[in-house]
């Protein structure tokens, strides 16, 4: 019975070892990472349209306009959910790069050059 190559067999064993791995300790955090993300793009969107909801609510509710502090408050979350786009799009861009080299580095362990 002949021996299969050790190169096969390590690639084997490898990539065996990483899937346990990964499934075991990685996917918990992924996924909580990836779930804060989420709410951090819902928290940019809900703090962008805030203000038409508060221009809604004075042009067709009949809601008192509250003066100037209304206009302010809409600059405010205006600005706010445009410095947490920002900050959010950069997250992301990490998150991708990190997670990328995370996979790249699995790839390169199973082929047995890292």
């Amino acid at each position: 019975m002949e021996q299969p190559s050790s190169g096969i067999a390590r690639g084997i064993m490898v990539a065996f070892g990483l899937l346990l791995f990964n499934l075991i300790v990685m996917v918990g955090p992924l996924f909580g990472l990836l779930g804060g993300l989420v709410g951090l793009y819902a928290a940019t969107a809900g703090l962008l349209l805030s203000p038409f909801a508060l221009l809604f609510g004075i042009g067709f509710l009949g809601m008192e306009a509250g003066g100037t502090e209304s206009i302010f408050v809409m600059m405010a979350t205006i600005g706010l959910g445009l410095m947490l786009a920002v900050g959010v799009y950069y997250l992301t861009k990490g998150f991708y790069f990190l997670t990328s080299r995370y996979i790249g580095f699995n790839v390169r362990l199973i082929r047995g050059k890292a």
